[in-house]
């Protein structure tokens, strides 16, 4: 990685941060660029505006999951349990997370961000797991019609009602209860699929 790319990456890390903290509307590139001890015009340079800032912090935030997930489900050798039972607890942490949370808030208020949004996660994440509960399929571990259909019934399992409330309440459930209902999602999940 190079100087400008980790310069990039440290103003990123520090927008990210204040979305957090004080929220997306109250993020001002301004504040950003005092905290990062930047110009603004190196802001505007690099990102154009505060939605194409956040965009490409949705980009490299997905683009960190999105591998980590595509190399999990990649390996067919492992049960699938286990496969899906991780990939319930990625979606819960990162679906229940505070800066989701806060850039999916700001997706509701802006088309751009809520394109970039469901791009870089649901119509990425969707497909690679469609892709695996496919091939388990071909090979006589589950029944399904689709995988994109299965994907959506076990999204709904482990997500539940949870990113709504969390979004409405301003509050995300306790992590701890994420892997019993990861397994509980899961379980029920094979037993609707069962060959």
């Amino acid at each position: 990685m190079g100087k400008r790319d980790a310069r990039r990456n440290e103003i990123l890390d520090i927008a990210k941060q204040m979305m957090v903290d004080t929220g997306v509307e109250q993020t001002t590139m301004l504040r950003i660029a005092q905290e990062a001890g930047a110009s603004k015009e190196t802001l505007y340079n690099w990102f154009g505006t505060k939605t194409g800032l956040i965009e490409a912090l949705c980009l490299r935030e997905a683009e960190i999951i999105n591998d980590q997930l595509a190399s999990a489900l990649g390996d067919d050798s492992r049960k699938i349990e286990s496969v899906l039972e991780n990939l319930a607890m990625g979606l819960m942490n990162t679906l229940l997370g505070e800066w989701s949370l806060a850039v999916n808030r700001a997706a509701m208020q802006s088309p751009e961000i809520a394109t970039t949004v469901l791009q870089s996660g649901r119509f990425t994440v969707g497909p690679m797991v469609a892709d695996y509960l496919e091939r388990q399929a071909a090979v006589g571990r589950i029944r399904i019609e689709s995988g994109d259909a299965a994907f959506r019934m076990l999204f709904g399992l482990i997500m539940q009602d949870s990113q709504i409330r969390a979004l409405l309440w301003n509050r995300a459930e306790d992590p701890e209860i994420y892997s019993g209902r990861a397994r509980i999602a899961v379980q029920s999940f094979l037993k609707l699929v069962a060959v």
